[in-house]
Parts: structure tokens; C-alpha cells; sequence
């Protein structure tokens, strides 16, 4: 519904024209070339902003997976770490030390399930098991 919504606000400005030139009877072809430029000027926003109506909220707790934070209080099996400027509540099945960086695996509750960060291929796995 919300999709419907925002391309019938992108389409009002060429509903609006035709509105005119039914009522005002104008030249055809200044109504072609009107409607010709709001017609690209539409492809080219939907071209360039789509994508960022289509993501998926970055709200919720569920965004948090996968993300890396890093320990402010040694997680022993419980400590509290940061991501981005949140403080969270964290666990984990190892000893991590505080200052080391964390990848978020799953949410229990309020306690965010982490393990120690190992770059890029960590992340991955993470993304992979996930799906």
C-alpha cells in the first residue's frame, strides 16, 4: 500500500497536466513535450531513489545481527558492549576482554549473543547461517 501511495505521488504531476489540458484544450504537442519531460523527470527519481525505498527497516532489534561492536566491560559470560552509540547487554560462550571488537550472532531476550570478531570471513559466516 505504501508502494501504491508513493507512485501516485510521483505520478500527480502528470495527472495534473492531463487535468489541464482536458480542461484548457492547449496545443498537443506542448502537452507531448510537457508530459515527455515530467516522464523522465520520474524515471530519474525513480531511478536514483528506489533503492532507498525499498530497503528494509533499520529499526528493531533484529538489525542489530551481524554488526560489530565493540566490549566496554569484559563479557564473562555476560558484559555489556557498544555498537555505533548504544551500550547493549551482551553474552557469549568465551571470555572476551573489554576494547576487543564483537559480531553480534543472535538476540536472546534482552542480552544481544555475541563472539569475538575475526574480520571480514567472521561476518560472512554470520550472514551465511542467518539466512
Amino acid at each position: 500500500m505504501k508502494e501504491k501511495l508513493m507512485l501516485f505521488a510521483l505520478l500527480l504531476d502528470e495527472i495534473g497536466l492531463i487535468a489541464i489540458y482536458i480542461i484548457t484544450r492547449f496545443p498537443f504537442r506542448y502537452f507531448l513535450i510537457l508530459i515527455s519531460i515530467l516522464i523522465i523527470k520520474d524515471i530519474f527519481i525513480v531511478t536514483k531513489v528506489w533503492h532507498i525505498l525499498d530497503k528494509k527497516s533499520l529499526l528493531g532489534m533484529e538489525s542489530l545481527i551481524n554488526r560489530v561492536g565493540l566490549v566496554v566491560e569484559d563479557i564473562n559470560p555476560t558484559g555489556q558492549i557498544k555498537i555505533g552509540t548504544e551500550f547493549w547487554k551482551a553474552e557469549s560462550d568465551e571470555f572476551i576482554r573489554k576494547e576487543e571488537k564483537v559480531i553480534v550472532k543472535s538476540i536472546e531476550g534482552l542480552f544481544l549473543k555475541v563472539e569475538k570478531y575475526r574480520g571480514e570471513r567472521n561476518e560472512r559466516d554470520c550472514m551465511v547461517k542467518t539466512r
